[in-house]
């Protein structure tokens, strides 16, 4: 298993815009040429679309209002009322109710920021997705520990009948154990 380091955002001076051969700058989010005056991003809405990309919360925010605010697995809804084209402050309470779930596990190679990695869950259903990705976590660990286990025993096997030992089952164990400390 590789280690990671999670990732709630990107920050802006990791990106520096695209320059073509003729000096122009593009947009980080749609690589068109930069209007004058715009120093990373085209307009408003590339500036948007690629921070939802690379911001945890912003990302988050609209899965879930993409999914409507129902649970993509047991379908869970709540209704949140709507003022002049945007949620009322119940928004803050009823997003508690349900997680941003990836699909597939960012500890076993999900993509943290993947927006197709991601789906919303109500709680319950999040806890009971998160204890089958743990069994499967650690089940697959065991599996791997045992695998190098069982090559490792093999390499001693092989080292004993090599330089003409039998390989009985005391030497193989006397081996194994100095070779795995």
């Amino acid at each position: 298993m590789k280690n990671f380091k999670r990732i709630y955002y990107i920050p802006v001076g990791n990106y520096k815009p695209r320059i073509d051969e003729n000096g122009q700058k593009h947009c980080l989010n749609c690589d068109i040429i930069l209007p004058k005056g715009r120093q990373r991003y085209c307009s408003d809405k590339c500036t948007t679309s690629f921070w939802t990309k690379n911001n945890w919360s912003l990302l988050r925010q609209e899965k879930l209002i993409e999914s409507n605010f129902t649970c993509q697995r047991c379908g869970f809804h709540v209704e949140v009322p709507m003022e002049n084209g945007k949620y009322t402050m119940e928004y803050w309470e009823v997003s508690s109710l349900f997680v941003a779930d990836h699909i597939k596990p960012v500890c076993m190679g999900g993509g943290e920021l993947d927006k197709s990695n991601i789906q919303i869950l109500c709680s319950s259903c999040n806890k009971e997705k998160t204890r089958k990705d743990l069994f499967v976590f650690w089940e697959e660990k065991r599996l791997q520990q045992n695998y190098e286990a069982f090559l490792n025993f093999q390499r001693v096997q092989h080292t004993l009948l090599e330089y003409g030992g039998e390989p009985n089952q005391a030497k193989i164990l006397a081996a194994y154990e100095v070779n795995t400390q």
